[in-house]
């Protein structure tokens, strides 16, 4: 399901916000399941960093989290926070911000509805925030600063709090449609928002422009990337894969050389080419995680064996970690290779659901079916091991992307991994293609994204800047 803007909200008061009344803006009822994303700022003219945001709460017990906070960057007056919630239920109305400490006096909140989010409390990919003294009334001078989000179809939600000479002006930044436009208390507190969709993962900022008086406001800016309903990133390389020729030993190993990160998806694709020996993996384990098998294809005759093995909800472990490699037997001569990678947007528990292997001799390509899926969210991960030197004009094969290919061992096989994101139960037909006769071997396993989470009941301690 696509993203949609179902509603904005916005309230402000220029005087008499108290710790007691707090600042809350009212709607419509926001839809079951649902994502919002927001600002409140507030301040304490005259008595600066005495009060700060103590909860945001709507009129059915749902809590919004704080994403990120930031203070006015030449004073100490103002304060903005941005705050997120998916998966809403009940059907709230209003969400109203408290503070605690002295009376804020003025105040601002916004916040905006959205559809085809994922369905999770917390369907954050990346975020940031930023705050600026005088940016400029260029175009796009006010900025987030860049975030790298790790999915495609992320919607960027973008907001604004300018703590000086709030304008009328403020206009979205380039690609992004403008939300709530200067919600604003005599130029202090002004908050608007922004929203686009960005088609493909990567580097992005979320910006405004303040023709008007840019040159003499102080500006805190936040980007929230929010994951879409399939909520499913691409692979992401966790090492150099291990490259092995001529090896003899009984285990092997895949150093990282970037973090695992908590809760993620990690999958290892594993080739063994013994030319005698028939070995298989037995154990993976990285020290925090123990891994399990999803697939292997092993052919005996040719003493060939590809396997893809996985960790679901993973265990945060640190870059330069080592992952070991047990086998069934030592190797004799053996040509080894390791890949992997990290998924976000997989489920922490019963993650797997379908897997598949093939083989063919040179003169044939694999394909082979994933078989109906469980789930219309899922990821398909597809190995092939082949005795070709280098694949000549390698297609991953319809709806597919290669993720890498790697050379392995001296008998000249190249690895690769591809992946297909998909939406559908409607079983999958994996079939690369490439110039050349050769053996391969393949695997593929399923992954599938989470089911949707119950609404947060406790209430979240939230800090404030002054």
């Amino acid at each position: 399901m696509a993203f949609a803007h179902v509603q904005s909200a916005k309230n402000t008061a220029s005087t008499g916000v108290t710790t007691t009344t707090g600042i809350g803006a009212t709607g419509s009822a926001i839809g079951t399941g649902n994502t919002v994303a927001g600002t409140v700022s507030w301040s304490n003219l005259g008595a600066p960093a005495t009060n700060v945001l103590n909860t945001i709460t709507d009129n059915k017990g749902n809590t919004y989290p704080v994403v990120d906070t930031g203070g006015d960057p030449n004073a100490t007056q103002v304060s903005c926070s941005s705050f997120l919630l998916g998966n809403v239920i009940g059907g709230p109305t209003t969400i109203t911000a408290t503070f605690s400490g002295s009376n804020p006096g003025a105040a601002t909140i916004i916040w905006d509805e959205y559809s085809g989010a994922l369905t999770n409390v917390n369907p954050t990919d990346v975020h940031t925030k930023n705050a600026q003294h005088d940016p400029g009334t260029g175009s796009n001078a006010i900025t987030s600063g860049n975030i790298t989000t790790t999915i495609p179809g992320d919607l960027i939600y973008g907001a604004v709090c300018e703590t000086t000479n709030g304008s009328t002006a403020i206009a979205a930044g380039s690609s992004y449609t403008l939300r709530v436009s200067n919600e604003a208390n005599a130029g202090l507190n002004s908050a608007s928002s922004e929203d686009q969709v960005q088609t493909s993962a990567g580097s992005i900022a979320a910006t405004f422009t303040d023709g008007t008086n840019g040159a003499t406001d102080d500006t805190i800016t936040f980007a929230i990337a929010i994951k879409p309903s399939n909520g499913i990133g691409a692979p992401i390389s966790i090492g150099t894969p291990t490259n092995i020729s001529g090896g003899t030993a009984s285990s092997y190993t895949f150093t990282t050389n970037a973090n695992i990160v908590a809760g993620d998806l990690v999958v290892l694709s594993i080739m063994i080419d013994d030319l005698t020996t028939a070995a298989n993996v037995s154990t993976v384990s990285d020290g925090t995680n123990t891994y399990s098998r999803a697939v292997q294809r092993q052919d005996a005759t040719n003493a060939v064996d590809i396997e893809i093995w996985y960790k679901s909800g993973a265990a945060a472990v640190s870059s330069g970690a080592t992952i070991t490699v047990t086998l069934s037997a030592a190797t004799a001569g053996a040509a080894v290779g390791i890949q992997g990678f990290r998924i976000t947007g997989i489920a922490s528990t019963g993650a797997l659901d379908k897997t598949n292997s093939a083989q063919g001799l040179g003169g044939t390509t694999p394909s082979y079916s994933t078989g109906t899926l469980a789930k219309a969210n899922e990821i398909i991960i597809a190995a092939t091991n082949t005795t070709s030197t280098t694949l000549t004009n390698y297609n991953p094969g319809a709806g597919f992307t290669n993720a890498i290919s790697t050379n392995i061992g001296p008998n000249n096989f190249e690895m690769t991994l591809d992946y297909d994101i998909v939406d559908t139960t409607t079983a999958v037909t994996y079939a690369p293609t490439w110039t050349g006769s050769s053996g391969w071997w393949s695997d593929l396993a399923t992954f599938v994204a989470p089911s949707a989470a119950a609404a947060p009941v406790s209430t979240l301690a939230m800090m404030g800047v002054g």
